[in-house]
């Protein structure tokens, strides 16, 4: 295309992309690596999305300060993290309310690094936060094991429950405290 030609608005998407996801990556630097609660409700925490270090823990919801500080110091003392310190910082960044919100963390294990693994945009329905995976497995797999690992946090008033589909099976946890 030379100089003085004019573009169609289909040939300046792709730059419209870039920006776009420049634009959302700054956005993430700055904010600490969370994105923005719904109306107060949730948000989720940009944690490193697979890590090795995630095979020692499961599915869970961190309720209290004294629970977070229990957690972080098992993975303080964990050895087989790949980047254990983007894990940490950036849990430590988020800034959660123990008080008024939890630490939903949702684990996922795959039986082969090939298998391609998103999470929806979760849904909040009647008090409940659906998160669902969606997994594609490549025609020749692996066989090395994948760890996968989604945090939020969410409001204790507004959700009561994280409903947790990896595809396979599906998981409710609460998001109050059992005691």
């Amino acid at each position: 295309m030379h100089l003085n030609e004019k573009r169609t608005p289909k040939q300046l998407l792709p730059r419209r992309r870039v920006l776009v996801s420049a634009f959302s990556l700054l956005m993430l630097v700055f904010t600490g690596g969370t994105i923005a609660m719904a109306e107060g409700e949730f948000r989720q925490i940009q944690i490193p999305e697979r890590e090795n270090g995630y095979s020692i823990f499961d599915s869970q919801s961190i309720t209290t300060k004294p629970e977070f500080e229990k957690f972080v110091k098992s993975i303080e003392d964990a050895d087989n993290f790949n980047n254990k310190d983007a894990f940490l910082s950036t849990l430590r960044n988020a800034k959660i309310e123990f008080g008024k919100d939890s630490l939903v963390l949702l684990r996922h294990s795959e039986g082969s690094g090939s298998t391609k693994v998103t999470l929806n945009p979760p849904q909040l329905k009647n008090k409940q936060l659906i998160c669902k995976l969606e997994r594609k497995a490549a025609q020749i797999g692996t066989a090395d094991m994948a760890y996968y690992c989604y945090a939020f946090a969410v409001s204790k008033s507004a959700i009561k429950e994280v409903v947790f589909d990896n595809g396979r099976r599906t998981q409710t946890i609460s998001t109050v405290s059992a005691k």
